[in-house]
């Protein structure tokens, strides 16, 4: 692996693990969803930089998919289902 390829798999390493603190950090209400955003895309960004370009709409996806379970997480803490939403969550994670 040359050194290019080592720093863009630190770069993707580096984004699930930010995005992992992420999702905790707006679970715990700690944190709103648009700086979530800016900080994931931050690191998406610096990812394409590195030539990964192809993981890059991949990532971007992922960003938006988290989006929308943070609406509906909301939504249902509305209706008192905070469980299945975090489940829904920690579903995320594991793709």
């Amino acid at each position: 692996m040359d050194i290019m390829e080592e720093l863009a798999h630190q770069m993707v390493q580096q984004f699930f693990t930010s995005m992992k603190s992420c999702i905790e950090l707006v679970l715990s209400e700690k944190s709103s969803f648009e700086f979530t955003r800016m900080l994931l895309e931050s690191q998406i960004e610096n990812i394409r930089h590195t030539g990964s370009s192809e993981q890059v709409k991949a990532y971007l996806t992922l960003v938006e998919q988290l989006e929308i379970c943070v609406k509906e997480l909301k939504t249902l803490e509305k209706a008192n289902m905070v469980d299945e939403a975090r489940l829904m969550l920690n579903k995320l994670l594991r793709m």
